[in-house]
């Protein structure tokens, strides 16, 4: 049923879009793009494996398309189809990995006076991936262990764990004061669905969620500082059918799991000189568990990117994020008396960029990602190459 909803949904957006096709409707614009990427590359640790794992190569496609329609009155119609498709070497299967998307949506202005203007926007994204769940420390397919009611036990596979479809229902309201200062407050609700619930294996909950949030905010453009942007972060959210637990790490019959999230994101980005962009933000969450407080942390994240037109057709990217994450009670395995869950990370990733003609470009990245975790299961590092050509219009 959710998926007819979402079809639904699809479908009547798109009719409104293609409508600019029939005659007599007032459209004053249709623009529309195209990029396509495939990439070749080098993966040192693609299953993420806890002490380092076996490298490899891999290739990767992205089609992203897009359209976008203004009709002579204060209304715009988009729609957004993106695909992704990774794949790795022999012995590498499990690191394979699809994910598509679509978006669509309608822009509505319906007041505006001079340089003060008020903006709608209402969305509707769709999202699936799928990935094999492996173990951190073999590689293999993930597998849990049963105890049967007559004794004995039995282990199930569980490769289809994390795969998902997540449907989101998006709003923003923008409120432009005068050139330089504007008023946003956006809305989410989102349902994740985990496409398999594995009901017959005991130790495995069910991951479907609902979440609902708010993000109030205000946004300040002048000269050098293209944008500052400061928000207030606000979100709950619901697992359908997975139990809280308590202070000592047990699970709780009867009772439905909940998170609370609350916190602030910072973004700055700068032009200081003529061929030179910076960007910075900081983010910081806080999340709480109404039920007992078990799953309570303090998290952050900041990140920083220099971006540098070497020529005109030459251009450089660097940037590194870093983040920690602190759990109050929570412990490593739900172990009791265990070691107090907690993570830090930092990622680092280098672009190079050329264009080749108005069509094409090339690109070359490399990235780095260190994961520091109290679980020695998912503490790992991985370093990743590759090389892509772009195409778009």
């Amino acid at each position: 049923m959710r998926s007819v909803g979402v079809l639904t949904c699809f479908g009547l957006f798109t009719m409104l879009g293609l409508a600019v096709s029939v005659p007599g409707t007032p459209a004053a614009e249709t623009e529309w793009g195209l990029e396509a990427e495939l990439t070749s590359g080098y993966d040192s640790n693609p299953l993420k494996l806890a002490g380092g794992g076996e490298d490899g190569a891999y290739t990767s496609a992205r089609v992203d398309f897009d359209v976008e329609v203004e009709f002579e009155a204060p209304l715009t119609y988009y729609f957004a189809a993106e695909g992704d498709l990774q794949r790795f070497g022999s012995g590498l299967s499990n690191a394979d990995s699809e994910a598509g998307e679509l978006t669509t949506g309608l822009t509505i202005a319906p007041y505006r006076n001079g340089p003060r203007r008020l903006t709608l926007d209402f969305g509707v994204n769709f999202r699936a991936r799928r990935k094999t769940f492996t173990s951190r420390l073999t590689g293999d397919v993930f597998t849990v262990t049963d105890t049967l009611p007559g004794g004995g036990t039995k282990t199930t596979e569980i490769a289809e764990r994390f795969d998902y479809d997540r449907t989101n229902a998006l709003v923003d309201v923008d409120w432009k004061l005068n050139k330089k200062l504007s008023l946003f407050l956006e809305g989410l609700y989102s349902h994740k669905n985990y496409v398999e619930d594995y009901d017959e294996v005991d130790s495995a909950d069910p991951l479907d969620y609902d979440t609902r949030g708010v993000e109030p905010g205000v946004r300040f453009r002048t000269g050098k500082l293209r944008l500052l942007e400061v928000s207030l972060l606000s979100s709950v959210r619901d697992y359908r059918n997975r139990p809280a637990r308590d202070i000592d790490g047990d699970s709780v019959p009867g009772t439905t799991r909940e998170y609370q999230y609350a916190g602030v994101d910072i973004d700055v980005r700068l032009r200081p000189l003529n061929g030179w962009d910076l960007s910075f933000s900081f983010e910081r969450v806080d999340r709480k568990d109404p039920f007992a407080g078990y799953y309570d942390y303090q998290g952050w994240k900041a990140y920083f990117s220099t971006y540098h037109w070497l020529t005109p057709k030459n251009r450089l990217r660097l940037s590194v994020t870093v983040g920690d994450r602190t759990y109050d009670e929570a412990t490593v395995n739900n172990e009791l008396d265990g070691e107090i869950r907690g993570k830090e990370e930092l990622y680092l990733r280098g672009v190079y960029e050329r264009d080749l003609s108005d069509s094409f470009m090339l690109t070359l990245e490399s990235r780095s990602r260190s994961v520091q975790n109290e679980d020695p299961e998912f503490d790992y590092d991985r370093f990743s190459i590759g090389a892509f050509v772009r195409y778009h219009r």
